[in-house]
């Protein structure tokens, strides 16, 4: 519902929404599907006018939700998946200039130990870099591991 740019797109997103139960991980699955894709489940929204009960459901769903009207149906989703790509561009750019090797899968990065304060330093920048003044709101929290450990760590994003 982030994602769509209409309360119309939203509910047509919801209607080709299918689920059912994973044996194997245990646990819930929910799909959608677009096109003519062969769906594997049951509707989400199934019986008569399934897309009125999605629209409901979108209804509903900001009524429990007032913080996250404005966000609703405003594609601001799309948009925040693309800051987040660029975010990963700009960190990959500037480790490739410094000659440090990285991995970035997804939303994280695989470096080597020895360059962690030079990656702490760089993820600073990249994030205000990638979204400028909105960038420097306070601190973020990330999490450096290996196989034994995990460390919990905050940003400082108010530096310049």
């Amino acid at each position: 519902m982030i994602n769509a740019s209409s309360e119309k797109s939203a509910a047509r997103s919801l209607n080709n929404h299918y689920y059912w139960w994973d044996i194997i991980n245990d646990e819930w699955v929910v799909k959608g599907y677009k096109g003519r894709q062969k769906r594997d489940g049951e509707k989400v929204f199934s019986g008569d006018k399934p897309l009125k009960q999605a629209e409901k459901y979108i209804a509903m769903f900001k009524y429990h939700h007032p913080m996250m009207v404005d966000a609703l149906c405003s594609g601001i989703g799309s948009v925040l998946q693309l800051l987040d790509g660029q975010l990963m561009q700009n960190i990959i750019k500037v480790a490739t200039r410094a000659e440090i090797p990285i991995l970035v899968i997804h939303d994280e990065v695989i470096v080597p130990k020895q360059y962690k304060t030079f990656v702490e330093m760089l993820l600073q920048r990249a994030f205000q870099t990638t979204f400028k003044d909105v960038g420097s709101f306070g601190t973020i929290k990330a999490k450096w591991s290996n196989l034994q450990t995990e460390e919990e760590i905050e940003i400082d994003l108010s530096k310049s």
